[in-house]
């Protein structure tokens, strides 16, 4: 039978065996050593502080031998069990306060793939903390240096599982990991102002769930804010290289001080994922061009493998054998496939031929084998076609985001803003998703035919022929085919909204007021009709309004209104063609219709269903395929379809292309051999 004991030090009592009676024990409770006597309960008061003098008198303590690892026993090892002390009525003490014995072994924490995870994203793993001014000497300096092509050398990590190019050899640096299994590497370019960095960190497959972008992008931004003290102008989700992506850019302020750019994606390996997290920064990073562009263009990683076999247990040399009848097996777990933008189909239309930066517009002069690109800057950059090798970029008097070519007289037609004129976050995001780039502009002309036969040196500041100036939000323009008509879209009112008409040959100008809201200006390829189109009730993600558009049908020479009419039908994009057949994206509705619209009836002719909502449309050159891509959503996507001879028939797919964000523009280049899209890619066309 237990005895009970009481400690006279700290007034704890004890449950003791009979054997223990007159052996010196451990209090549980503070550790001190003391000799087992039975007894009642001792009155706790204050113990008298001891003197130097008692202390001499006090036997010292009696050493313990060392614990020995715990093993497994029927009764408790320990000579007493530990008994809470009863709180006596109306006692403040809480039970917080209570000091637990120490020879208790402490509270195991739950392990779990998603604490594990949510400790190394939240509580630590930001990618450019720990940086400090080596990395971010931008912030203090305001000149935009170029970074020599010669000083760009593909950087692989040492496990061969991810390539870049660097202006340079990166650093291992990983004090921002704080003990994740990852590694981070950091180049530092004093000279340009500027930091390329790329990290990864392995995460246990199990508990990766889709919301571990959207935490490591919520961390990464909060700290980059206060790193930098900017704020955030873009944050999206993203394909990168077909995985599931979160891109970030971080404004300074002002903003010639400098961007990040981030971009963090997962890669399913199995048993684990594997985080990756690139970023540059630096007062010369400008969004999808320069240093940026090449810096994530050229990122590659390995792909998953397949499937992974099974690590066979070890035997276990203690448990005798035993004989367990066979079980059928189980069918091996296939991973749902990821659709990614290569291996196309033998029959495949569109199929990925090269990558350019990427753009806001371009032109292509086929006779004289050239491309234009503009991007976020005031820029003009030249390639030859068709293998888009850069020639030169040339400055031009803005940023220019949209684009007519007169390929016959050589001029480029150009609606160019100034950079302050610009919504920065719609031009940040001008390749991104359901953002339709307008300003302020003027439209400049440019001859660019000395460019092509390489007459104008690369690193030419291009000046004008002509410069035409509105005051006004050009949202579209659009050149006849024989060059001798200029028609734009003035969206500066609302209520106001114009259709402007140049002659090029004397810049004599006539406008004609359209529908109100209109946003959106077509040509058939003839030239001979416009299109304009309207959403009255707006685009609704959920309708709680009909869906209602009004169309516009104009004559080019003359210039005039000749119809107007309305349908049930929510525009977002316009496709047209000669006999008077526009294709029709709607606008609202997640799941809507492709309708087929015929002008000349003013009806409707055919309603194709289960397409995405908002997408952007375009007709092939020789009118015998149609063109879709989206302009949300990830990742991106392009959708070929025949025209049919008669489209009540339905729509007839003929490949679905897995690709970055489209954007609200893409380019079928004038011999309909290319297809454009202003990420960056550039797609073959299947004869």
């Amino acid at each position: 039978m237990a005895v009970t004991v009481t400690y006279p030090g700290c007034g704890r009592r004890l449950n003791a065996q009979p054997t223990s009676l007159g052996k010196q024990i451990r209090c549980p409770a503070c550790s001190t050593v003391f000799t087992c006597q039975p007894g009642s309960a001792v009155p706790v008061g204050d113990a008298p502080k001891p003197t130097q003098e008692r202390r001499a008198q006090e036997a010292p303590p009696v050493a313990m031998p060392p614990v020995a690892a715990p093993v497994a026993r029927a009764n408790p090892a320990d000579a007493f069990a530990f008994d809470e002390p009863q709180l006596p009525a109306g006692s403040k003490e809480s039970p917080s306060t209570r000091v637990r014995p120490k020879s208790r072994p402490p509270t195991r924490k739950r392990s779990s793939a998603s604490l594990w995870i949510g400790l190394a994203v939240l509580a630590g793993f930001i990618l450019l903390c720990g940086i400090g001014g080596a990395g971010l000497l931008f912030f203090m300096l305001l000149r935009k240096p170029s970074i020599p092509d010669g000083d760009w050398t593909q950087f692989t990590t040492p496990d061969g599982e991810c390539s870049v190019l660097m202006p340079g050899t990166p650093v291992l640096d990983n004090s921002a990991l704080k003990g994740a299994k990852g590694n981070k590497y950091l180049l530092t370019r004093t000279k340009e102002d500027a930091f390329f960095t790329v990290a990864y960190v392995d995460l246990p497959t199990i508990g990766v769930g889709p919301s571990i972008l959207t935490k490591g992008a919520v961390a990464e931004r909060d700290a980059l804010q206060k790193k930098v003290g900017g704020t955030a102008t873009v944050e999206q989700d993203v394909s990168v290289l077909g995985y599931a992506g979160r891109e970030l850019q971080i404004q300074a302020t002002p903003p010639q001080r400098g961007v990040v750019m981030e971009r963090l994606f997962l890669v399913p390996k199995g048993p684990t994922t594997r985080l990756y997290i690139v970023g540059t920064g630096g007062s010369i990073i400008e969004p999808g061009t320069g240093a940026a562009a090449k810096f994530f263009d050229s990122l590659a990683v390995k792909a998953a493998p397949a499937e992974l076999a099974p690590v066979p247990a070890p035997p276990n040399p203690i448990a005798p054998p035993v004989t367990i009848p066979p079980i059928p097996p189980f069918p091996p777990i296939v991973p749902a496939p990821q659709p990614t933008p290569s291996a196309p189909k033998p029959d495949a239309v569109l199929t990925e031929a090269a990558k350019v930066d990427p753009f806001l517009t371009c032109a292509v002069d086929t006779d004289r084998k050239t491309a234009f690109f503009c991007g976020g800057s005031a820029f003009l950059k030249a390639t030859s076609y068709p293998d888009f090798k850069v020639k030169g970029t040339y400055a031009i008097g803005g940023i220019a985001y949209r684009s007519a070519l007169d390929a016959k007289g050589g001029k480029l037609y150009l609606a160019v803003a100034d950079p302050k004129d610009l919504d920065q976050g719609a031009l940040q995001a001008g390749w991104a998703p359901n953002r339709r780039v307008f300003a302020t502009a003027k439209i400049h002309v440019y001859d660019v035919t000395g460019i092509a036969t390489g007459e104008i040196a690369p690193g030419t500041k291009l000046k004008p022929s002509a410069v035409y100036t509105f005051g006004a939000k050009i949202e579209a323009i659009l050149l006849s085919p024989d060059g001798s008509s200029l028609f734009y879209l003035d969206v500066t009112d609302p209520a106001n909204v114009k259709v402007g008409h140049i002659e090029t040959a004397n810049g004599h100008t006539t406008g004609i007021q359209v529908e109100n809201k209109t946003e959106l200006l077509r040509m058939s390829p003839d030239g001979k009709k416009l299109y304009t189109a309207v959403s009255v009730n707006g685009h609704q993600y959920s309708p709680t309004l009909p869906l209602a558009g009004t169309f516009q049908v104009f004559d080019t020479v003359p210039f005039k209104l000749e119809k107007s009419f309305d349908l049930d039908v929510d525009p977002f994009d316009v496709a047209a063609t000669d006999d008077g057949l526009l294709y029709v994206p709607g606008g609202s509705a997640q799941s809507t219709d492709l309708t087929v619209i015929d002008a000349k009836t003013a009806s409707v002719t055919a309603r194709w269903p289960g397409v995405t909502m908002q997408m952007s449309a375009r007709l092939s050159p020789d009118g015998k395929r149609l063109y879709t891509s989206t302009t949300q959503g990830s990742p991106g996507r392009i959708y070929v379809y025949a025209v049919p001879d008669k489209p009540e028939g339905g729509k007839k797919e003929l490949q679905t292309v897995y690709s970055d964000f489209m954007g609200y523009d893409f380019y079928p280049t004038p011999d309909g051999q290319y297809v454009l899209i202003r990420a960056g890619k550039v797609y073959k066309v299947k004869p």
